[in-house]
């Protein structure tokens, strides 16, 4: 979960680059079904447990790796399968550091998923 810095008097939000997270290398051995349902498998937890509290799910894709034919096809299916679930929100990890910094105040009221920008999208 981001938290916010104070460095020499100024507001730095630390989005953090940790496990939970994947990469294709990360994929790779349990073949492209494998890898499909692994990627699916994570995600609902990390959807679930949003209910309590903001979650981040990364995938880092390598350009000579994922840009395989199967393995973008994975990916693909996997975006398809996050998008059917509500307020998901898609970014980068400046638009996490924008929101969290500019609704800071706001998360200790409000919970999970709610909070996200795309809430109200199906």
């Amino acid at each position: 979960m981001p938290y916010l810095i104070n460095v020499n008097g100024k507001k730095v939000v630390s989005v953090g680059y940790v496990r939970p997270a994947y990469t294709d290398n990360d994929l790779l051995p349990l073949g492209l079904s494998g890898a499909l349902q692994q990627l699916k498998d994570e995600f609902d937890a990390h959807y679930e447990e949003s209910a309590c509290h903001p979650m981040k799910f990364r995938y880092a894709m390598h350009n000579f790796t994922g840009g395989r034919p199967g393995l973008a096809k994975v990916f693909e299916k996997f975006l398809e399968y996050a998008k059917g679930h509500r307020g998901v929100w898609f970014c980068r990890c400046m638009d996490i550091a924008r929101f969290w910094s500019e609704h800071e105040g706001a998360s200790k009221e409000q919970k999970g998923r709610h909070e996200s920008p795309n809430s109200a999208a199906p």
